[in-house]
Formats: C-alpha cells, structure tokens, sequence
C-alpha cells in the first residue's frame, strides 16, 4: 500500500487525558473488552480540538475547562492528538452509555489495567 493511501486511511482521533484528584480517567465500554481514554474520531470539517473538546462533553457531560495539546501519537492506521485537562474533585462527571465502567489510573498501576493498546502506549509516554 502506497504511503498516500495510507495516510487518507488513517483513523484521526482526538484523546484526552482527564486528571482528577483520584487519577487518569479510563472508561470501559460496554461493548468493549477493554479501558480507554476518553475521545473519539474528528469528524469531517472538525479539527482536533473541536473534536476533544465535543468527545469530552459526550462522554462525560463537562463543558468546563481548557484543553492542553500534549502531543501527536500515530501508529498504524491510527492519527492522534492528545489533550490533557484537569479536572476540579467538586466537578460532577455525566458518563454516557459508552462508558458504563469507569477507573482511574496512575504511573504506578496503568500497566495493571485491561487497557487497549493505543491507550497503555499513550499513557506510558504521557507518564515517562
């Protein structure tokens, strides 16, 4: 496969990293086996912020706060940008059907976690 076909095919995704006073917010979807960050696909005509900001909204109803870039992560066929934002301990999460087990996590334990790859490679280069 060429290296543009490539590129047009990778999956773009906005991931945030949503710190509170307990740890590294993962959530587990219900249809999912494993522990993921919070985020989700940019789509069409969004950028990567827009697109963070809309996926931390959805899945858990805050509105509240800025988004920080922190970096680029690709691999593969996927593309993402990583935000990080800090959460007050007074601030009420809403989580959405997508994430109906939620954990937090820390440099000391995220290894011990179900956690999808692309979260455990992310988060070891955010805690590194």
């Amino acid at each position: 496969m060429s290296l543009s076909i490539r590129a047009m095919l990778k999956r773009k995704r906005a991931t945030i990293i949503v710190k509170t006073s307990k740890g590294i917010l993962v959530g587990k979807p219900w249809f999912i086996w494993s522990f993921r960050l919070i985020g989700g696909g940019v789509k069409r005509r969004e950028d990567y912020l827009d697109a963070g900001k809309r996926e931390l909204f959805e899945e858990t109803g805050i509105k509240e706060g800025k988004l920080k870039f922190l970096f680029d992560f690709k691999e593969r066929l996927q593309e993402h940008k990583v935000y990080y934002i800090k959460i007050k301990n007074n601030l009420e999460m809403k989580m959405n059907w997508e994430n109906k087990n939620v954990q937090f996590v820390n440099k000391s334990n995220f290894r011990n976690f179900k956690l999808n790859r692309y979260t455990k490679k992310i988060l070891a280069r955010y805690f590194s």
